[in-house]
């Protein structure tokens, strides 16, 4: 069962990454904040930090922030690259 829930953990996160590189912040900011939610119910180590990570980069974007923009439109890779961010 905590498989699930981490591997649900993980999914809200890629679709939050997704929805980022998409420029829909708005979507991504509530996806990643939920995946960060299910990682420290769970007390997961590094999947909460990646996921901070990747809000800061969703709020700095969402306040106009360059390096959030820049970032959206680099993406250039396909879902494996996305899993390793």
């Amino acid at each position: 069962m905590v498989n699930d829930v981490y591997l649900l953990g993980c999914a809200m996160q890629l679709q939050a990454t997704l929805w980022y590189r998409q420029l829909r912040h708005e979507e991504a900011r509530s996806e990643a904040l939920r995946a960060a939610d299910v990682y420290e119910k769970l007390g997961a180590a590094y999947d909460p930090e990646d996921c901070k990570k990747l809000l800061r980069r969703i709020e700095q974007s969402i306040l106009g922030g360059p390096a959030g923009l820049k970032s959206s439109l680099e993406f250039q890779g396909g879902p494996r690259k996305l899993l390793n961010q």
